[in-house]
């Protein structure tokens, strides 16, 4: 899961639906040529039966893992409508909390909200946002501001500053 919100991130993917070629196919979509997939692991275990060497039934779990490259909906073209976000938000009127924002504004980060998704760019901390016309509400704004992930230092001296 954490493998595909990074990638669906880095991409600047909106649809959390991802599937296999195979399952996009099976619902008559294609893969846009050139698309590059997103590696998923599937772990588990499955219990083999024997007999030990006095003849005893013997149970035994083997672990195993199997990845799968998978595709996010919006490389896919001819899905089902459902599969496609149809509504964009623009709730340009919604502003972080107050407490929340002082946080961030004592962190001394630089801050920008004109990024496709969060994420701080080394090596010089600064911190970009997606647009607040994105999030229904100051609560929804919240997460992404603390994926800015300033220095414990920085944080330190911003609760101290609230």
């Amino acid at each position: 899961m954490l493998m595909l919100w990074a990638a669906a991130m880095e991409k600047g993917y909106t649809s959390p639906l991802w599937m296999t070629y195979k399952q996009a196919v099976e619902l008559k979509g294609q893969v846009r040529k050139g698309e590059k997939g997103s590696l998923v692991v599937y772990a588990d275990t499955f219990t083999k039966t024997g007999t030990d060497e006095k003849g005893a039934e013997l149970e035994t779990k083997i672990p195993f893992m199997k990845g799968y490259t998978v595709f996010n909906a919006e490389q896919i073209d001819g899905l089902p409508g459902h599969f496609y976000a149809t509504e964009v938000l623009n709730n340009s009127d919604i502003k972080p909390l107050d407490t929340v924002e002082r946080f961030f504004v004592n962190t001394k980060i630089p801050f920008s909200m004109a990024a496709a998704a969060p994420f701080t760019a080394p090596p010089a901390i600064s911190c970009k946002c997606r647009s607040c016309r994105r999030f229904v509400t100051p609560k929804a704004i919240t997460p992404s501001l603390l994926m800015r992930r300033p220095t414990p230092r920085a944080m330190r001296a911003a609760l101290i500053a609230i």
